[in-house]
């Protein structure tokens, strides 16, 4: 069976004040059988982490559905980008969100690529 493999869509980015959580930024991830999950982002903050936050949910409204935790990943500030491979048969949208608990904004993006079947 081929593998498609779909160009990088950004589903997220913005920029968010210290001690603020994101609103949840999501993406349809029904037809594919894994996503990567690209996220980066900068800031000017001496101190403190940022968090980024990994759910699955069944439906597209991302600020009031159920959404199971996926992963919590903590971010220092010297490592402020990284790639997340996750498997996508048990749900059908993907959400985010990123916490900023730095003492600065932070501006962030996050990419997507899925992997589906034909």
């Amino acid at each position: 069976m081929p593998v498609i493999k779909t160009l990088p869509l950004e589903i997220g980015s913005g920029t968010i004040s210290d001690g603020v959580t994101s609103s949840f930024h999501g993406a349809d991830v029904s037809e594919y059988v894994t996503v990567g999950i690209d996220f980066s982002f900068s800031t000017a903050a001496t101190s403190g982490d940022v968090y980024f936050k990994i759910y699955g949910c069944n439906d597209s409204d991302y600020d009031t559905n159920d959404k199971f935790n996926i992963i919590t990943y903590k971010f220092d500030l010297y490592n402020t980008s990284q790639h997340f491979a996750i498997k996508c048969l048990e749900f059908r949208n993907l959400a985010v969100s990123i916490v900023n608990n730095t003492n600065a904004s932070i501006t962030y993006t996050v990419n997507m690529v899925g992997v589906r079947l034909t």
